[in-house]
């Protein structure tokens, strides 16, 4: 089971990416990845802008998230919730090479563009402060682990996507509405909050030949409660793209139908 391009979170993560590089590149940055890597590599962050020649642009690093608020506490507060080792791991990759580290969240739902500095540049969304009577940032354990939920008023600026990047942000809801008509796919995020990377829900749905969608969701649900479980389903609902973790996952998913 490879990394499917053509799959409906890959595609998402490139439209994202595509907007926030064609933002930058405006802005007068050359957008490239970090330490010289090729366009179609993974890497830890996904982009490093440095000003292009005669340009006023501040060099940082931007990492690029495609997600929907969490309306935590009945929809009281609109958060972001990120793996609290990822956001650490950005920080000190940047720290590392003494630049900033910029978190840019692309919200179909809302039709705009959010970001904020993870690492005490303009607009520090880790700089603790009191939205509607809660601090934010914090910290809670979740299904998915250790997670860091901010406010969407933590992010200084926003960028409305209806009037500059119209066709995109169709697109991006065309596959909103795309995944909405998966059902296994719905119950399963809605349960853990995250969606499984590509290669897991390749796997599932070769299953879906075979099994239902309850059957199959059952089957996760319960691999899932078991103690030595959890350090799994958390590499994978943090964004491993690792082919082992999935295997393994999908091996015991297959042992419990």
């Amino acid at each position: 089971m490879s990394y499917d391009a053509n799959s409906p979170q890959a595609r998402k993560g490139k439209i994202g990416e595509q907007i926030v590089k064609a933002i930058l590149t405006d802005w007068g940055a050359d957008v490239k990845r970090p330490e010289n890597a090729p366009d179609d590599s993974p890497t830890l962050i996904d982009f490093h802008a440095v000003p292009k020649t005669g340009e006023d642009f501040r060099e940082r690093f931007v990492e690029v998230k495609v997600r929907t608020a969490i309306p935590y506490a009945y929809g009281q507060y609109p958060c972001y919730a990120f793996p609290v080792v990822q956001i650490e791991a950005y920080k000190n990759f940047a720290a590392e090479r003494g630049l900033d580290c910029e978190l840019w969240i692309v919200d179909p739902d809302e039709g705009k563009l959010y970001f904020g500095s993870l690492t005490g540049g303009y607009g520090n969304i880790e700089v603790k402060q009191f939205i509607y009577g809660r601090e934010f940032p914090f910290n809670q354990t979740t299904k998915r682990g250790f997670m860091r939920f901010y406010h969407r008023l933590q992010f200084c600026d926003s960028v409305d996507l209806s009037e500059l990047y119209p066709d995109e942000l169709a697109a991006l809801r065309a596959i909103d509405i795309e995944l909405a008509g998966d059902e296994l796919y719905q119950r399963l995020l809605e349960h853990f909050g995250a969606p499984f990377p590509d290669a897991v829900l390749d796997g599932l749905r070769e299953l879906q030949r075979d099994f239902s969608d309850a059957q199959i969701f059952d089957a996760v649900v319960a691999f899932s409660e078991r103690e030595d479980a959890e350090p799994l389903i958390r590499k994978l609902l943090s964004g491993s793209k690792s082919k082992t973790l999935a295997n393994m996952f999908l091996k015991n998913v297959r042992g419990k139908l």
